[in-house]
């Protein structure tokens, strides 16, 4: 690759075009549970990681370098927080 710049705003479509996809799963998926906690985690989780994937796209060109880690990083603890509730909930549900 001779351009390092080109496959940095490659890279940046392809993670806000993932965090979209991922959010409307997210909620789909937490629609789909019966009401609860649960449902609410899943649903404010993805509400952030559409809310992620439209900040990258609304200023694509001229964030695509502090944007990626900084929204990435954010779209990461979000994604952990609703596993770990995740996790805590099936745990219950077992006992």
């Amino acid at each position: 690759m001779s351009n390092p710049l080109q496959g940095v705003l490659q890279l940046t479509v392809v993670v806000a075009l993932l965090m979209l996809f991922i959010g409307v799963l997210r909620i789909i998926f937490a629609f789909r549970l019966p009401s609860g906690g649960l449902r609410l985690v899943l649903i404010l989780s993805g509400i952030i990681s559409l809310a992620l994937g439209a900040m990258i796209l609304t200023s694509f060109p001229f964030s695509a370098v502090v944007v990626l880690g900084i929204l990435l990083a954010i779209e990461l603890i979000s994604n952990g927080i609703s596993l770990i509730v995740l996790g805590l909930a099936a745990r219950d549900r077992t006992s």
